[in-house]
């Protein structure tokens, strides 16, 4: 058991055949199966708990379309609730970690158990292949609503209000297509 693991440095991480993302931060709590060493990530199973003090529920992912991808797990590594799990179990793997199991510990989020298996994030290698080629390139550019119409937003970009948001929407869209959301995922 480790609390408050931190990736010291910048570990490269492979996430396709020419996509390296470097990863560094600090995994609020491991727990491990038979690790070889305290200090060792090689273990058999590990489970990546996060803290969350707002997440109302738990992660589960709706089953399997037919090409094998998870449509509910792809929304929430898009809409943010999942991605730090995704990229924390992209770590461990790449420190030794054999069988990974993710979950969100929050007061709204009761009964703890594992709630995503790190295999299932695989399925969406093209996400993290994305923000690689982002991380790579410093092209990041911007998604979603600049400011919201009932409440005051912090700083914002004033030059880019007079863009018309479906032009942004589409910028976005040829610029990252992996990160491009389902019509009814649409939040805005």
């Amino acid at each position: 058991m480790a609390t408050e693991w931190t990736i010291d440095e910048d570990l490269a991480v492979k996430v396709a055949k020419n996509a390296t993302l470097s990863l560094r931060g600090r995994i609020d709590l491991l727990l491990a199966h038979k690790a070889p060493s305290p200090a060792s990530l090689a273990a058999e199973d590990l489970w990546i708990i996060d803290y969350k003090i707002g997440a109302k529920k738990a992660l589960a992912t709706a089953k399997q379309d037919a090409d094998g991808r998870r449509p509910a797990l792809k929304k929430k590594l898009l809409d943010g609730s999942a991605l730090q799990l995704g990229l924390y179990t992209l770590a461990v793997s790449a420190l030794g970690a054999q069988r990974t199991e993710v979950s969100l510990l929050s007061p709204l989020v009761s009964r703890l158990e594992p709630q995503i298996s790190g295999d299932e994030f695989s399925s969406e290698a093209d996400i993290f292949a994305e923000l690689a080629k982002m991380q790579q390139t410093g092209v990041f550019g911007m998604h979603g609503p600049l400011r919201s119409a009932y409440r005051f937003m912090d700083d914002y970009p004033l030059a880019t209000l007079a863009i018309d948001p479906d032009i942004l929407e589409q910028r976005w869209e040829l610029t990252h297509k992996a990160l491009v959301r389902d019509e009814e995922d649409m939040f805005w």
